[in-house]
This record gives structure tokens, sequence and C-alpha cells, in this order.
């Protein structure tokens, strides 16, 4: 691992423990998530995880918002990401 990917790593590890939530990301795939725990989820067919059941991340217990527009929504924020 590079120094740089290492200090990026260190630092997103840092983010992880200051919040109480966990940023899913479709930015690259509107089935697979990126999370900001540092895993990648792909099981939903249509929809963001709150239309799937999900309010909390499976891998590290946060409370789940989504990413848009590069920026975290605030918990309960509307999700425009989707065309229904």
């Amino acid at each position: 691992m590079g120094n740089n990917t290492k200090q990026q790593s260190n630092k997103r590890k840092h983010m992880i423990t200051e919040s109480a939530y966990c940023c899913w990301d479709d930015s690259a795939e509107e089935t697979m998530y990126e999370t900001d725990c540092d895993h990648t989820f792909d099981s939903f067919e249509f929809g963001p995880p709150n239309d799937n059941g999900f309010i909390y991340c499976p891998y590290c217990g946060r409370q789940i918002v989504m990413m848009e527009g590069g920026e975290c929504l605030e918990p309960g924020e509307e999700y425009n990401n989707y065309e229904e």
C-alpha cells in the first residue's frame, strides 16, 4: 500500500469514527454502493437502501445516509438519484 493511499485510508477511518452515519455512494453504478466503512454492497434491484428495508449499515451498524452530488445527505433528507 502506497504512503498516499495509507494516509487516505487513515483519514477515512478517522472520519468514520467521528460520524453516527454511514454514507453510501452509488455514483459509480446505480445498484452498487460504496460505503463509508470501506465495503461494497450490490444486492438491490431497484431503489436506494431505505426503499429496500435497510436503515442501518450491515457492516458497521451505523444509520445509512446517501451521498448525492458529492455530499452526504442529512438523515431523512430525500434522495433524488432515482427516477420513478
